[in-house]
């Protein structure tokens, strides 16, 4: 959000002002705790948005990228979309800018971040280049892993890291991508 106004220690703080943050802001709460069956009312209000977009040539298959680490994105229901480009060249500020982006294939896909991803929670071992997250438990450790797939089953997984809640992907389409990602989340849940 672009800032309206800047403030200093002492300063009033006008209601027209506040009301203007609100009206710009995206106002995500959630539902009234009074609601019958709704079982997040733990819910934190507010959510965060973020774009990215590769930076160079194709990222390629079996690697992992760090998409964000302004916020810590553990707990959070997430929804995306995502856009495979054709070329590096249709990347917003390349030469093909201009292209047509309705012509490609864009995902939408949603989903729980839980506590993070692991490729293996028996043994903690973290997501790597080589090494895709997995989605399980471990009674013994209490360890638990998640992540979402944002472009159909089995292709590019988005994952928390369970160390500092940094936003992740993993390809794992077999090939080169050329990925635009936006990811909308909720606040925590207060759930793990």
């Amino acid at each position: 959000m672009n800032r309206v106004s800047t403030y200093i220690a002492g300063d009033a703080f006008p209601a027209a002002e506040c009301n203007t943050i609100q009206d710009r802001a995206e106002g995500a709460v959630k539902a009234a705790i009074g609601v019958v069956n709704n079982d997040l009312t733990g819910l934190a209000a507010g959510s965060d948005r973020i774009r990215w977009q590769i930076d160079g040539t194709a990222w390629s298959t079996d690697k992992i990228r760090q998409i964000d680490s302004s916020v810590d994105w553990r707990d959070r229901v997430i929804d995306c979309v995502y856009v495979d480009l054709a070329t590096d060249t249709w990347r917003i500020g390349q030469d093909l800018d201009y292209s047509d982006w309705h012509t490609i294939v864009q995902s939408r896909y949603g989903g729980y971040l839980g506590t993070g991803a692991y490729n293996n929670v028996i043994t903690g071992a973290l997501v790597a280049d080589a090494l895709p997250p997995v989605a399980g438990a471990d009674l013994l450790s209490g360890r638990r892993s998640y992540f979402v797939y944002i472009d159909g089953p089995s292709t590019v997984m988005l994952y928390a890291s369970p160390v500092d809640g940094s936003l992740w992907a993993y390809n794992n389409t077999g090939g080169g991508i050329v990925p635009y990602i936006e990811v909308r989340s909720s606040g925590a849940t207060g759930k793990r």
